[in-house]
Order: C-alpha cells, then structure tokens, then sequence
C-alpha cells in the first residue's frame, strides 16, 4: 500500500488566494467605472422617448384645434393620454419620480420635457419638431 505525505495534497495555498483575489478587484476597479454612465444615458433616452410621445399627442392636439396647447395644463392633458403610466408634477419632498412639462412656444409647439428620476432633472426640448437633450441637473 502507497502512503500519501502531507507535502503532496492538493489545494492552493493562501498566498495563491489572496493574489487571485487582488487580480479580481484590480480588474474590477478598472471596469466598473466604465459602466457608471450607461444608467443615466439610459435614463435619458427613456425622457427623449416619452417626449417624443408628448410632442405626437400636441401635434394631435394641433391637428384638432388648429393650435399647439398654450399652457402646461393644456400640454399636461395632452400627455397624460398617452403617458398613463407616470405621474405629472408631483412633490419632489414624496415622490422622487416625475414628469413636467412647458410649453415655450405654442405657435410651434416648442416645449420642454423634465423627467426627475433618482434625484436627478433630465431635461429635454423640443425645438422645430425635433429634441435636444439639454442634459441632467
């Protein structure tokens, strides 16, 4: 019968461990902080999106009125049609995430779109039937 010493188990010693764990947080350290601006790229897209849907509705609202609507409440109607799933001008102090919207130019229907999320303004307008994103506050 064949004895087994000690000097040959297998397995990786602490030394081993702790190298591999500091090449992991290494490489993580230089990864992540490349990810951190896609949630509020992503977040931005989504506010041009639902912008685009209130500028639909204000051209729907132009078409049957012969007019853009003149006042954030007009406008506001307008997008609660099609936006039924978010809330409108809510207290920033209990509700972190909204939506408002301004009318700047009712002859062109230019406006501007803000979506709070996350504590944060993400500002779009829409100038001659196009947005630009404005950026986050």
């Amino acid at each position: 019968m064949k004895k087994v010493s000690k000097s040959s188990k297998k397995g990786f010693t602490l030394v081993e461990l702790l190298v591999v764990i500091g090449i992991i947080g290494l490489l993580a350290a230089i990864i992540l902080p490349k990810f951190t601006g896609y949630t509020e790229k992503a977040i931005m897209k989504d506010a041009v999106s639902q912008a685009r849907t209130v500028y639909t509705q204000a051209s729907a609202y132009y078409a049957e009125k012969g007019a853009y609507p003149a006042s954030s409440t007009d406008l506001e109607t307008e997008a609660k049609k099609a936006l039924t799933d978010v809330t409108f001008n809510a207290n920033p102090a209990t509700d972190g995430s909204f939506i408002t919207v301004y009318p700047n130019n009712s002859t062109t229907g230019d406006f501007t779109f803000v979506l709070r999320k996350g504590g944060k303004n993400y500002t779009v307008e829409y100038k001659n039937g196009a947005p630009q994103e404005k950026g986050v506050s």
